[in-house]
């Protein structure tokens, strides 16, 4: 599959024109909120004031809890923003491909349908593509800034303390590598979620349509057990999947632990040989949870991207890939100029008739009407042999 292909490339192609704009606008305002929370440790080492007020017994300076205030409603109106626009452009996608999704699906052939399911169709386009905004509003903003903001963040660091960073990143890759190996199984199982509603929709769907019959011949109970053996395969594939989907954030969560840790053996060490300071340690400290807090998001994200619709012809319509199995182009009805009267029929014409046919006929209907008789009932009647009769 090369990277055009790519099922992430081409949702991402989605976003175009507009959508862009508002996509960049909420990055922004996701960066803005996060520096509302890691600016100030950086710029103001306050643990070192912290200590020295407490020691003095010193009361908190003036307008201290305005400027906090300040700032947290700043954060609140950064984070507002940030999924407003977001959501505006998860909407504006989701509409489009429902557009879509529909155009082609009516585009595909006769023999297409005679294959598929109603409620089968019904679940792909519709359900499938709810998932799609869902990564949309959450996946694309949180992929971006899970680069931008621990990238900055390592940058501080790194000026802070250039050994003491490379020791805490250690378990970065690690975890990479091992969430890396989880991505297609995650896939897959979800890839199965998406089959197995998509059957027990067109189940469902299949006994409304023939309750009817299903009541006429008394088959209630044995079509209740089909439904629940189909939602059974379908809960098993769901528990399989959110099985495997959380492994990443626990994985995640446990190398954010163990840089943790690092960071408070080797800067404590460092800050009682008087290497580092109180106030850059806590600078650390503070800034490892936030700089694996995005990682956190991406397995989530990872998730929203694989709850795309399952690799069959019809899920295929998500309007980013050409049809399976396409009719012959829509072709407008001709339409017929002529002019009917009630005793006449005069100039008709049409473009699909035979030269023939297109003649103008100046004869009376009822002549009209015993000459086609005549033809098509007496004339081959006397012409039969004899021996016919």
């Amino acid at each position: 599959m090369t990277l055009s292909n790519s099922p992430i490339v081409r949702l991402l192609q989605l976003i175009s024109g507009q959508r862009r704009l508002y996509m960049a606008l909420s990055i922004l305002f996701g960066i803005a909120f996060a520096a509302t929370t890691l600016v100030p440790p950086a710029a103001d080492p306050s643990p070192d004031h912290l200590v020295d007020r407490r020691r003095r017994h010193a009361p908190e300076p003036a307008g201290h809890h305005r400027r906090a205030d300040r700032g947290l409603c700043r954060a609140r109106l950064f984070r507002y923003f940030y999924g407003q626009f977001s959501h505006i452009v998860a909407y504006m996608v989701l509409d489009d491909l429902l557009v879509r999704v529909y155009r082609h699906l009516q585009r595909l052939s006769h023999r297409f349908y005679n294959s598929q399911r109603t409620g089968s169709l019904i679940a792909r386009s519709i359900n499938d593509i709810e998932a799609i905004e869902d990564f949309v509003a959450h996946g694309v903003p949180d992929m971006v800034l899970a680069v931008v903001i621990p990238a900055t963040m390592l940058a501080v660091l790194y000026t802070i303390d250039p050994f003491l960073t490379l020791v805490v990143v250690i378990p970065l890759p690690i975890a990479g590598f091992i969430i890396y190996r989880f991505t297609s199984q995650i896939r897959q199982a979800w890839r199965r979620v998406r089959l197995g509603v998509a059957n027990l929709v067109a189940l469902v769907q299949d006994s409304f349509s023939g309750i009817t019959e299903i009541k006429s011949f008394g088959r209630e109970e044995s079509q209740a057990r089909l439904v629940e053996r189909q939602s059974a395969e379908f809960r098993d594939a769901s528990l399989a999947a959110n099985r495997i989907s959380l492994a990443p954030a626990g994985i995640v969560e446990f190398t954010s632990g163990v840089g943790i840790v690092l960071a408070v053996w080797f800067g404590g060490s460092f800050a009682l040989e008087g290497r580092l300071s109180v106030a850059d340690l806590f600078v650390f400290i503070a800034y490892l949870g936030h700089i694996y807090q995005p990682f956190l998001k991406l397995p989530i994200s990872a998730t929203c991207s694989t709850r795309r619709p399952a690799a069959s012809s019809a899920s295929s319509s998500c309007s980013m890939c050409s049809p399976t199995s396409s009719a012959h182009p829509m072709r407008s009805c001709p339409r017929i100029r002529g002019q009917t009267s009630a005793g006449r029929l005069t100039s008709i014409t049409s473009p699909l008739a035979t030269p023939m046919r297109r003649r103008s006929s100046t004869m009376s209907a009822s002549r009209w009407a015993r000459a086609r008789w005549w033809r098509w009932s007496v004339r081959p009647a006397r012409a039969r042999p004899a021996s016919a009769v």
